[in-house]
């Protein structure tokens, strides 16, 4: 699981031909600093955009949390869209303005309906001077929606670019198809890492870890883990995604601290 990005194959009990995919990114809003603020929200929604221009018949979202972003597919086997999902995310393109100036527009609008709330702004006054600068809860909606409106196109091609593809990153695929899928990827491997990785220390502002970032500037051998879980079963494509997502950020914290061995 050194590789990057490693990728976990789930087999889902369920006998259709869909594929549900998450890919995330260990680079969240606890990460930013004031010149950054609101960036990955950005970057996520052009992604995203970009994503359903290519892929229209696919379902697919992203979320930006404090200590990731993450991306998700629901699609069919038939689409062959999985490819193109991974490729997209890894190698987004960021040269429509158009996409660009539509996704600032509606972010810039959704913040600056939340600062007419009075109860927003009594609790981002009160989080600004309890945690002072020393912590992302000090962040308002004020300063994300200051940075972003100044905000230029190549900053976002940057921030992503630099700062989250540098990061860790794992790609978590369901499916009850996992053979197919593997063989696929094994096909496209050397289209999801283009850039050399670099290393640098810097502490977390919401956890207070050291985040080491290490060198990789060559891609190695893809590693993939088939899982199967029996049991899981299907109500519906949202609790899916949110089962998959779940599952994703389990073994990665597993991975990470060393206990993964205790239970595969």
């Amino acid at each position: 699981l050194t590789s990057n990005p490693p990728i976990f194959l789930i087999t889902l009990p369920q006998k259709n031909e869909e594929v549900f995919a998450t890919i995330s990114f260990e680079y969240g809003r606890a990460f930013e600093v004031s010149d950054d603020y609101g960036l990955g929200h950005l970057a996520e929604h052009i992604i995203i955009s970009e994503l359903r221009r290519k892929l229209p018949n696919a379902d697919v979202s992203g979320t930006n949390t404090l200590d990731r972003i993450t991306f998700n597919l629901t699609s069919s086997l038939k689409r062959d869209e999985l490819v193109e999902f991974i490729d997209t995310i890894f190698n987004p393109k960021f040269n429509s303005l158009d996409i660009f100036n539509s996704e600032k527009s509606a972010i810039t609008h959704e913040l600056k309906t939340y600062l007419l709330n009075v109860q927003t702004k009594m609790f981002d006054e009160i989080f600004k001077k309890r945690f002072a600068n020393n912590c992302p809860l000090s962040r308002t909606y004020r300063d994300e929606l200051v940075s972003l409106e100044k905000a230029l196109l190549p900053s976002v091609k940057k921030y992503f670019f630099e700062k989250v593809l540098c990061g860790k990153s794992m790609i978590t695929v369901g499916s009850n198809q996992t053979e197919s899928i593997r063989n696929e990827l094994k096909l496209k491997q050397g289209n999801l890492a283009r850039i050399p990785r670099e290393r640098t220390n810097r502490q977390c502002n919401f956890s207070g870890k050291l985040i080491d970032r290490v060198t990789d500037t060559g891609l190695e051998e893809l590693s993939m883990v088939a899982i199967t879980f029996p049991g899981l079963s299907r109500l519906d494509d949202v609790s899916e995604r949110r089962c998959l997502n779940n599952i994703c950020r389990l073994i990665c914290s597993y991975n990470e601290f060393g206990a993964r061995s205790s239970i595969l």
